[in-house]
């Protein structure tokens, strides 16, 4: 009785260690900007959560719409309030490219907060309040641009009228002066249009050639403009690719140390549970026609296929315009959810020598060694047996829930889920063999094959919508409702010594893909003909007593 409390308590606490969830603060909005000629509206997310005993902090900032010069960094304070009264002011900074998890100690998740004062604001709820853009930095904008200018050359034109002069003189000598003079005027005007044409011809070429220059030294600007442009983005993809790496390395390196304290804890909880096994007094084994109180308790391993809604998220450079964006992919893949479970099943049963029958309930709470898997089920049932000897035929009826998740923490950028609640029926029958030690111990070995039914019954509400089943190669149309009382097939094998242990397995070669219709299904999951196994091993350790 001692190691059985002992174990509880050591559950209580796993169960409190699954409890960080409920410290997540969110605040999803969108904030304006006005700074001189410059406004505009930014998108914003701050989620301050817990995770393992740590503290973590995500921002993320995207320029929704600008009017005037575009800014080339935001940077986000945010007001954390205890209650009514403002206790901290959190800035976070460069979030145009992006803002990964981060894990921060206690003192420095809360600006002027100590680490006790940040833990007791965390166990007594905070908000997060008064979101502004702040230190706004913007690009320059400005374009001088020079116009051409025209100017028209104008030419003047000077005639010279030769004026007859008719006289009453008859001197030849008078009339060739006069036609003389009158040649020279005609040949300087003439040589004065030339010039001036000449003048404005070459005027006109000059500023030809400026103005040539001009757009091409505005054109080399421009493009020395864009290549600066284009390095400062590419410059801000490499670094958004560098700290999704560190972050990656460190969620590993955080796996790793999670896995190996799970492990440690499991295996403490297994030298508990397992102690002693198959001590037990001589008057309560079997002799025959007894009543049987007991429990099955221990570890078991639960193998589901799921479907995974991704929502990935990645900051991209596009080469052909030199322009940087967030970008979120979301599809529906199939993945699996697989568990270490601490199942309790106490039963009740009566038992003769040629038949029998007992009834049971087991709650079988699990997750994966880096906790991103989970299970949390129940069933209940009862099983008649009968025959002669050794030799017995059973058959077992059960009900249940089953609700089994998973979440990618360990990259960056995937902030998908995925999500099975369902209630199901199942039958099994088949043989049961009896048999003892041939030196006579008192533990009584049983070995049971059978072959087992299993129905999907109803699809449970949760945030992400209803469960259902992925089925193939049916014809829904013979079908009809895919997702109620089609009968999934299996296989089911256990060996149990009394008052020691019950080893179990439960295979079903092609179970459904279960899950949430969300996204588009990927190719992949488009192009499956088949289900996939789903398994459930378990090694428990037996409490027994006959009355």
């Amino acid at each position: 009785m001692k190691n059985i409390l002992i174990s509880l308590l050591l559950l209580m606490s796993l169960y409190a260690f699954g409890q960080e969830g409920k410290y997540k603060q969110e605040l999803s909005s969108q904030t304006n900007y006005t700074e001189g000629a410059n406004s505009g509206t930014v998108n914003i997310k701050v989620v301050f959560d817990v995770f393992f005993g740590e503290p973590t902090v995500a921002a993320i900032a995207k320029l929704e719409s600008f009017e005037g010069c575009k800014p080339y960094t935001l940077n986000l304070s945010v007001d954390i309030y205890d209650g009514a009264r403002k206790v901290s002011t959190r800035t976070f900074t460069n979030l145009i490219s992006f803002d990964v998890k981060s894990s921060p100690d206690w003192d420095e998740i809360f600006p002027g907060l100590s680490e006790e004062q940040a833990k007791d604001l965390y166990k007594r709820g905070f908000s997060i309040r008064n979101p502004r853009m702040v230190d706004l930095k913007f690009e320059d904008c400005a374009s001088n641009t020079e116009d051409a200018q025209s100017t028209g050359a104008s030419t003047n034109s000077s005639s010279v009228n030769a004026q007859e002069n008719t006289g009453t003189s008859n001197s030849s000598e008078e009339t060739k002066a006069q036609e003389e003079e009158e040649r020279r005027a005609a040949e300087k005007a003439a040589e004065e249009e030339a010039t001036a044409r000449a003048k404005a011809a070459e005027d006109q070429r000059q500023k030809e050639i400026e103005a040539e220059q001009a757009k091409r030294q505005a054109e080399a600007e421009a493009a020395r403009k864009e290549q600066e442009r284009r390095a400062e983005n590419l410059r801000k993809k490499q670094e958004y690719d560098r700290k999704v790496a560190e972050q990656r390395d460190r969620n590993v390196q955080q796996a790793g140390a999670m896995a190996a304290s799970n492990l440690g804890a499991m295996a403490a909880i297994a030298m508990v549970v397992y102690a002693d096994m198959g001590k037990v007094k001589a008057e309560n084994t079997y002799y025959g026609n007894q009543l049987a109180l007991g429990i099955d308790m221990g570890y078991s391993l639960s193998s589901m296929p799921l479907v995974f809604n991704s929502s990935r998220t990645t900051y991209i450079y596009n080469y052909n315009t030199g322009n940087n964006q967030y970008v979120t992919s979301t599809e529906d893949d199939d993945r699996r959810a697989s568990t270490i479970n601490l199942e309790f099943k106490p039963f009740i049963g009566y038992e003769h020598d040629n038949w029998g029958f007992n009834a049971y309930g087991c709650f079988q709470p699990g997750i994966s060694l880096i906790i991103d898997r989970y299970n949390i089920s129940h069933y209940y049932g009862g099983e008649v047996f009968g025959g002669i000897g050794a030799l017995k035929f059973f058959y077992e009826y059960r009900r249940g829930n089953r609700k089994m998740g998973t979440i990618e923490w360990i990259d960056p950028e995937e902030f998908g889920d995925g999500i099975a609640m369902y209630k199901y029926k199942q039958s099994k029958l088949g043989l049961r063999i009896t048999f003892e030690n041939t030196y006579g111990s008192y533990a009584r070995h049983h070995l049971k094959f059978g072959l087992i039914y299993e129905n999907f019954l109803e699809a449970l509400e949760h945030e992400h919508g209803k469960t259902r089943m992925w089925y193939y190669n049916l014809n829904p149309e013979k079908l009809g409702n895919p997702n109620k009382y089609y009968r999934i097939f299996g296989y089911h094998f256990s060996w149990n010594k009394e008052h020691n242990f019950n080893f179990y397995m439960n295979v079903y070669p092609n179970h459904p893909i279960v899950g949430v219709n969300k996204y588009s299904n990927s190719d992949s999951f488009k192009e499956r003909e088949t289900g996939a196994p789903f398994v459930e091993i378990g090694f428990v350790r037996q409490i027994k007593a006959f009355f």
